[in-house]
């Protein structure tokens, strides 16, 4: 996980819009790159990492995400 200002410094745009091809977004924008993906912690690595205190039960995958522009 990076944080705001470490995404804007590491990630490049031509990553995050290749790490969105095939979802419909009108906000893969520079002042956006902070929310890129791969910005955020592989969930595999937090459930393995809250096992011990916590039962996973499922997993969501967000179908829809609306933001106001």
């Amino acid at each position: 996980m990076l944080s705001r200002t470490a995404a804007k410094a590491m990630l490049s745009m031509k990553n995050f819009t290749s790490s969105m091809e095939g979802i419909y977004s009108q906000s893969v924008v520079e002042s956006t790159i902070d929310e890129a993906p791969m910005a955020y912690k592989d969930a595999s690595l937090i459930e393995s990492t809250i096992g011990p205190a916590a039962e996973i039960v499922d997993r969501l995958v967000p179908l829809h995400n609306l933001k106001a522009c």
